[in-house]
């Protein structure tokens, strides 16, 4: 297991399959570490070069309160990939690993040379509107021309899963 520093928070990570190859950064789920991805890495051999990490709070990553919000999740990220990785790389994740991977394609595409999304929670905050809507035909249009704002630096990207 190697680690990272990202202002004053250490961040672990491991590494496998095939260093030169495409890098592949893989994030977790909220409740998850990098384990998670053991079948995975597994799979994917020496097909790519695998940078899993723990997010902060998660895993053997330092607790860090008062820094669990998605700004210092993507800041984690960018350090690992600027510092580390040393080049664009594929960034997957699930769940608030996905949300993550989300941000930053939005915010350094970069960084990003692909983005794969398991099951981010990019939703309604109520669950009223939510269940009385059609999520993708009202949501995915909102997501497309905000996706546009932040890219051009404005908005707060950060905010994707709680506004409405």
């Amino acid at each position: 297991m190697r680690s990272f520093d990202n202002n004053g928070t250490r961040i672990t990570f491991v590494r496998s399959g095939k260093p030169g190859s495409v890098p592949l950064v893989l994030l977790p789920g909220l409740t998850q570490n990098l384990g998670t991805f053991c079948d995975v890495v597994a799979e994917i051999g020496d097909d790519a070069d695998v940078f899993a990490m723990d997010f902060r709070g998660h895993g053997k990553s330092d607790w860090a309160p008062g820094t669990y919000t998605t700004v210092p999740y993507v800041t984690d990220v960018v350090t690992l990939i600027e510092t580390v990785v040393g080049r664009p790389a594929v960034v997957a994740g699930h769940s608030l690993g996905a949300n993550v991977a989300f941000v930053l394609a939005q915010t350094r595409p970069d960084l990003v040379l692909a983005a794969f999304c398991e099951e981010p929670t990019l939703y309604f905050k109520s669950r009223e509107v939510r269940e009385g809507s059609e999520l993708f035909t009202e949501r995915l249009p909102w997501l497309r021309s905000s996706m546009a704002k932040w890219q051009a630096g404005e908005g707060a990207p950060e905010r994707a899963a709680y506004d409405s």
